[in-house]
């Protein structure tokens, strides 16, 4: 329904549905041939990227259970992950291989996956359930250590699809992700809904540039956490300007 519309976009490129579902195709493959399978659990350990989301609708879509990594993780607590979530793999970005490299000297080997490789081949999704375990998201910590929560399809799309309530005109919107996708805000507000309502999603790589971004790209919806929200507001005030660009007509915050 959305094929030749805009998915996913960075400041170097911009893929159409229809290039991400083949996109997608071809990175199962990948995963099939480094022995992944329905069932196993995958970290993704990625930067907010087109590469991310890719990798982790592969995941999704071979019925893994995607364990979103945190980028701040040091390379201890990656290996900690991988025994404690019985991780079979770790899909990894290239800016990370001084941490992934770092994990070949523990005693417990995991399958290592860069993110950037693909193949001729496509490979079909599989067919879940669901109760199937779907995604590891960690809390963020604050009754104590940081959590992982596992959650099943149901409760994704559930989730993706309560993001379609409260706007009127929730198709064909322009979002920039600012959030990191491997919060569930971020995951489920504003990659998930955004899939599921044929809308476009402009990648913000470095927060430092998000004003910048913003005047780029001029989003309709912004998905943020209080602090951020508040923090535009008061920079709005301070240069009697809105910083948020005039396009903008929704912040989904929580």
């Amino acid at each position: 329904e959305f094929a030749d519309q805009v998915a996913l976009a960075d400041p170097q490129r911009k893929l159409t549905y229809k290039e991400l579902d083949e996109e997608v195709a071809k990175f199962r493959n990948v995963l099939l041939s480094k022995g992944i399978n329905k069932g196993d659990f995958v970290g993704a350990f990625a930067p907010n990227t087109i590469e991310w989301a890719k990798a982790y609708l592969s995941l999704e879509t071979l019925g893994c259970c995607a364990v979103l990594l945190p980028p701040h993780l040091p390379e201890q607590a990656l290996f900690g992950c991988g025994m404690k979530f019985q991780m079979k793999a770790i899909v990894y970005h290239p800016s990370f291989q001084a941490k992934i490299d770092a994990l070949n000297l523990m005693p417990h080997k995991m399958v290592l996956i860069n993110v950037m490789e693909t193949s001729e081949e496509k490979a079909p999704s599989v067919k879940v359930g669901p109760k199937d375990p779907a995604a590891i998201i960690f809390t963020g910590g604050t009754t104590g250590k940081s959590k992982g929560a596992l959650l099943n399809n149901k409760a994704l799309c559930r989730g993706s699809c309560n993001g379609c309530y409260g706007i009127p005109d929730v198709f064909n919107q322009r979002y920039l992700l600012i959030l990191p996708l491997t919060h569930v805000f971020g995951l489920v507000r504003n990659l998930l809904t955004n899939l599921q309502t044929g809308s476009a999603l402009f990648i913000c790589q470095n927060n430092k540039d998000m004003f910048r971004d913003i005047a780029m790209f001029r989003p309709t919806i912004l998905v943020m956490v209080p602090a951020l929200a508040e923090m535009c507001l008061n920079l709005s005030k301070q240069f009697k300007k809105n910083m948020l660009g005039d396009s903008l007509t929704h912040i989904i915050c929580g």
